[in-house]
């Protein structure tokens, strides 16, 4: 091999040698550049989901979130009554037991009354003037307030409402609650000792809706305000209708 070969090959190695070198500091960095990117990324996408979230609620990002297990539907009074009592020792214990009345209202009228008048804070009671329009105890919740629950809850109206805050219901299906036990989902927007406000997701809507619940003498949170609560929904879906004529 003459000189010229020589020094040309040496050359092209030389070449050879460096690019492989530049290559081996240059990986890495990309590399860590594509994570970082990817991290980024994530970063935006959750504090994205929780502006959703925060906006869908209304309650805002630090509010604290409550879950509330539902066994059974109770089958009577005394059954709401110490289940009731077991779990109303929160705001969102209350809530709960105020969104079970409002389902049993739409299943057993009679029934319903006597659990949402239990459960309403004692400043919507009035003493009944006659035994048959007492709910219990002798008390029925007053006109303006009864309104309200009528005025969605009736039969021909949107009795589904209710159950439209347990989670796993949807409006494709009917609103048809799932297999039990069951959960109510909440977001305490504000709470001290003796009231707070609450925001419960429905699934006929599309922003949560608030409650405001106070403590009563004896530990037990009972709905205060609950106007938006019982205000329409979206329909649930039909079911198809096989047209055989």
């Amino acid at each position: 091999m003459n000189t010229n070969s020589t020094f040309f090959a040496v050359s092209r190695l030389t070449r050879t040698l460096s690019l492989c070198f530049a290559l081996a500091l240059t990986l890495p960095l990309l590399f860590l550049g594509c994570e970082t990117t990817r991290a980024s990324s994530s970063a935006r996408e959750g504090s994205a989901e929780a502006e959703t979230s925060a906006v869908r609620s209304g309650a805002g990002p630090d509010a604290r979130v409550a879950t509330v297990t539902v066994p059974q539907i109770p089958s009577s009074v005394e059954a709401f009554r110490a289940w009731r009592d077991e779990v109303a020792t929160t705001p969102e214990g209350g809530a709960a037991t105020w969104i079970v009345a409002l389902y049993l209202y739409t299943q057993d009228e009679e029934l319903g009354n006597a659990c949402l008048t239990m459960q309403a804070d004692r400043s919507h009671l009035v003493e009944a003037a006659r035994d048959d329009e007492a709910h219990y105890r002798g008390h029925r919740i007053h006109g303006s307030s009864r309104d309200a629950l009528e005025s969605t809850l009736r039969p021909s109206r949107q009795p589904f409402v209710p159950a439209s805050y347990f989670e796993g219901t949807s409006w494709q299906t009917g609103y048809a609650l799932p297999q039990p036990p069951r959960t109510i989902t909440f977001r305490i927007q504000r709470e001290d000792d003796e009231s707070a406000r609450l925001f419960v997701f429905s699934s006929g809507a599309d922003r949560d809706r608030p409650i405001s619940m106070k403590r009563n003498n004896r530990g037990i949170w009972k709905a205060y305000e609950w106007s938006t609560i019982v205000t329409g929904i979206r329909e649930p879906q039909q079911p198809e209708i096989d047209d055989d004529f």
